[in-house]
């Protein structure tokens, strides 16, 4: 059992087991759901960082996502993976988020032609698609822990671990772990 999926297993005073269960869970997958019926099929133009601490990987650039297709939506706990592909190549890359405690995720069907400024505004990351629809990630508050990740591989422990896994017990594809403060 996943300690972010589920929480842990804990024991009533009859000695049932109960399940406590994360509450955003239903959440993420119910954006999962909802990106799979809007941006499947839907060729990207352009993705926009507007606040730097939101892009935790460098290798692929985001450039690489322009003209990619998305062609799936995963859910990996509470990390929501966006398959793309370009299709020239035939690369396959997964845009990956992580909206944290703070985090939104709003669908727009017109998003501005122009790429975002960084400001103190809420807003972090825009991915605008080639109809001018989108989405903006934005993160209430002063603790900035909203990320997103360009990967080739998924499930590649590495990838996603670096900034999650410090910080709070994390689910990170393929297996989870609890973080502690011991170092590993």
């Amino acid at each position: 059992m996943c300690a972010a999926a589920a929480a842990e297993r804990t024991r009533d005073q009859r000695g049932h087991g109960t399940i406590i269960i994360v509450p955003e869970l239903p959440e993420v997958q119910a954006l999962a759901a909802d990106l799979r019926e809007r941006a499947v099929g839907r060729a990207i133009d352009r993705a926009d960082i507007a606040e730097f601490s939101v892009l935790k990987t460098y290798e692929p650039a985001l450039t690489a996502l322009h003209g990619a297709v998305i062609t799936g939506v995963a859910r990996y706990g509470k990390f929501l993976d966006l398959i793309v592909e370009q299709p020239a190549s035939g690369i396959q890359l997964h845009l990956i988020t992580h909206l944290a405690r703070a985090g939104w995720l709003r669908w727009r069907e017109d998003l501005p032609a122009q790429p975002p400024r960084p400001s103190k505004s809420p807003l972090a990351f825009r991915l605008r698609f080639e109809d001018g629809a989108g989405f903006d990630l934005t993160e209430a508050g002063t603790r900035k822990r909203l990320a997103v990740y360009l990967v080739t591989d998924p499930m590649r422990r590495s990838s996603l671990e670096s900034a999650t896994h410090t910080r709070t017990r994390c689910c990170t594809p393929p297996r989870c772990r609890r973080s502690s403060s011991r170092p590993a």
